[in-house]
C-alpha cells in the first residue's frame, strides 16, 4: 500500500511525517550545490491575466514575485489546445506530430525520451505532482522517467466526468517529498485549479467582483462550464481569476519551502501553463482548443537562472515555445547531447542577455471535430489557417509574390492578425509581407509534417468521454493511496498546507 498522497515508485518512500518535512529546512542546504530544477505549471492559464504580464487584477503576488526575479518571456505561444499533448511537448522539446500525443487519451510512448529520463541517467531525483484524471501516469504515460509519479485523484470535479485534487492538496504531497528529497532532484508540478468550471474556495470566491456586465446565455456555454448563479461575464471572469489566485497561493507556498531549505538560489526554475482559456472571446466560452487565436495558446513563460548563472535580460519579445523547456534544461545542467533530435531551442543565452532570434515563428495546432487548425506566430502577429489537410502544401509561386522567386502555398485558408494593432484577432488581413512570411513558414512545416514518418506507433489508452470506465478506473487507482493519519493532516495543518 503506498502512502497517502501517493509516494509511489520504484524508490519513493512511503507517508513522510513532520520531521522529514522539516528536514526540508535543515539538511537539504548542507548538501553539495548542483542545480535543483523545478517546473512550475497552472493548467489553463493565459498569460494576459498574471499581474506580471499586465493584468489589472493581482491575481498572482507569487508568480508575480518569481517573475522578478527570472526573464518573462511575453511571446510564449502553447503547441496545441489540449492538456497532454501539450505536457508531451513540454516533456520531449517535440511537436506533437512526433511525439504522437494529439489528442487526450493517447499515451505517450516509451519510444520517446523525456526530460525525465535524461535527468535521472544524470543522477537526479525525479518526481511529479499532478492534478487531473487526464494526467495520471497510465492514461497518459506522461509519468515516463519519473520515479515519483503522484497522482491520486480524490475528488469529483464538479460538472464533468474528471477527478482532481486541488492545489493546496497537490502542493502538501510535494512538500512531503522534498523534505527527503536530494538537492539534486527534478521537481514537476501541474495544477489544474483554473480549468473550468470555475469554483474557487473562500476567501477566493468573492476575490474579485464586477467586471463586464454582458449577459451570459447557459446555451452559449458547456454544461461543464455552467456556473450556477453567475449571468455575466465578469461574473464568470472573476471567478477565473479567483481559481488563479487560489493556485498562485499555493504555489507561493512552496516558493516559500523552496527559499527555506536554502535552494531557490542554487535552483533553475521554470514557469508555464499548456494553453489559456477563452472568456467569450471568438463566440467560445470557457473553453480552450476550439481556436488557435492569443487567448487560449499565448501562455506564461519565466525562466529564472541558478546563481552564477544570472538574469541579463528581464523580457524578452520573441517568439518562444514550451518546446523550449527540455533543451533550456539540459543546458543549464551541461547535460550531452542537449540539443539532440528536440524541436526546440534553449533559451539560456536569451536569459543571460545575450542576442536572441526576435523573427523565429513557433507553430501551434489543435483540433475541433474532423478539422485540424494550424497557426504560426512571430512576436508581431499570428498566421491562422483553418481547414489544412494535414501536411498539404501547394508548389506553384503564389500571385502575391515577385516574380522569379518560388513559395510553397498552403492549400487552405489563411488571415494574419497583428497583434499589436489587433490584439483582440478581430481584423483578419489576407494580403502583405507579414501574412506571406507566416504563410511559407506553416507551409514548410506542413511540409516537413507530411513526409515525417513516426518511427513507432501510438496507442489510445482511454477514452476521457467514456465516464463509466472513468469512474471504475479512478475507484481502483485510489485504493494504492492509503487515507492520511491524524498525526498527518495535523502536521500538515501545523505548516500552513492544509
Amino acid at each position: 500500500m503506498n502512502g497517502w498522497l501517493g509516494l509511489s515508485g520504484r524508490s519513493g518512500p512511503p507517508f513522510m511525517r513532520s520531521a522529514l518535512v522539516v528536514a526540508l529546512f535543515v539538511s537539504l542546504a548542507a548538501c553539495s550545490k548542483p542545480a535543483p530544477v523545478f517546473l512550475l505549471t497552472i493548467d489553463t492559464l493565459r498569460a494576459d491575466h498574471l499581474s506580471s504580464y499586465g493584468y489589472d487584477r493581482q491575481t498572482s503576488p507569487n508568480i508575480d514575485a518569481l517573475a522578478r526575479d527570472s526573464t518573462v518571456f511575453d511571446s510564449c505561444f502553447a503547441v496545441r489546445g489540449r492538456t497532454t499533448p501539450s505536457y508531451a511537448s513540454m516533456m520531449t522539446g517535440l511537436y506533437p506530430y512526433k511525439h504522437g500525443v494529439t489528442s487526450l487519451g493517447i499515451g505517450l510512448a516509451e519510444e520517446n525520451l523525456t526530460l525525465a529520463e535524461r535527468l535521472t541517467t544524470d543522477g537526479y531525483a525525479t518526481s511529479a505532482f499532478v492534478s487531473s484524471t487526464v494526467m495520471i501516469g497510465r492514461l497518459s504515460g506522461l509519468n515516463q522517467g519519473f520515479e515519483v509519479w503522484n497522482d491520486h485523484m480524490p475528488d469529483r470535479e464538479a460538472n464533468r466526468n474528471n477527478f482532481e485534487r486541488t492545489a493546496d492538496q497537490t502542493i502538501a504531497g510535494a512538500a512531503v517529498w522534498l523534505g527527503s528529497a536530494p538537492r539534486k532532484s527534478f521537481l514537476f508540478i501541474h495544477l489544474i485549479d483554473p480549468h473550468s468550471p470555475y469554483m474557487p474556495p473562500a476567501p477566493f470566491d468573492t476575490r474579485f467582483q464586477g467586471g463586464s456586465t454582458q449577459p451570459i446565455n447557459d446555451r452559449d456555454v458547456h454544461s461543464a462550464a455552467r456556473l450556477a448563479g453567475k449571468r455575466t461575464l465578469g461574473q464568470y471572469v472573476s471567478a477565473y481569476d479567483g481559481e488563479i489566485a487560489f493556485a498562485d497561493a499555493q504555489l507561493g507556498k512552496l516558493i516559500d519551502g523552496i527559499k527555506a531549505a536554502g535552494l531557490y538560489d542554487d535552483a533553475l526554475i521554470i514557469f508555464t501553463a499548456d494553453h489559456g482559456e477563452s472568456l467569450g472571446e471568438h463566440g467560445s466560452y470557457f473553453r480552450h482548443g476550439t481556436h488557435l487565436h492569443d487567448d487560449t495558446v499565448r501562455v506564461p513563460l519565466m525562466v529564472k537562472p541558478p546563481r552564477g548563472d544570472g538574469r541579463g535580460r528581464e523580457r524578452w519579445h520573441g517568439a518562444v515555445s514550451p518546446i523550449d523547456i527540455v533543451p533550456t534544461v539540459l543546458d543549464y545542467l551541461g547535460v550531452e547531447g542537449a540539443g539532440d533530435g528536440i524541436d526546440g531551442t534553449s533559451l539560456r543565452g536569451i536569459v543571460a542577455g545575450r542576442d536572441g532570434d526576435g523573427t523565429r515563428v513557433v507553430f501551434s495546432s489543435t483540433s475541433v471535430g474532423t478539422t485540424t487548425l494550424w497557426a504560426a506566430h512571430r512576436t508581431d502577429g499570428s498566421l491562422i489557417a483553418t481547414e489544412c489537410p494535414a501536411g498539404e502544401v501547394g508548389g506553384s509561386q503564389g500571385p502575391r509574390r515577385p516574380r522569379g522567386r518560388e513559395h510553397s502555398r498552403l492549400a487552405c485558408g489563411a488571415a494574419y492578425f497583428d497583434t499589436e494593432k489587433d490584439p483582440a484577432h478581430l481584423s483578419p488581413i489576407r494580403t502583405g509581407d507579414a501574412h506571406d512570411r507566416l504563410e511559407s513558414a506553416l507551409a514548410g512545416k506542413l511540409a516537413a509534417q507530411r513526409v515525417y514518418k513516426r518511427p513507432f506507433k501510438v496507442e489510445r489508452l482511454y477514452n476521457p468521454s467514456d465516464k463509466g470506465f472513468v469512474e471504475e478506473f479512478i475507484r481502483d487507482h485510489n485504493r494504492d493511496f492509503a487515507a492520511p493519519t491524524r498525526e498527518d493532516i495535523e502536521n500538515l495543518k501545523s505548516l500552513g498546507y492544509l
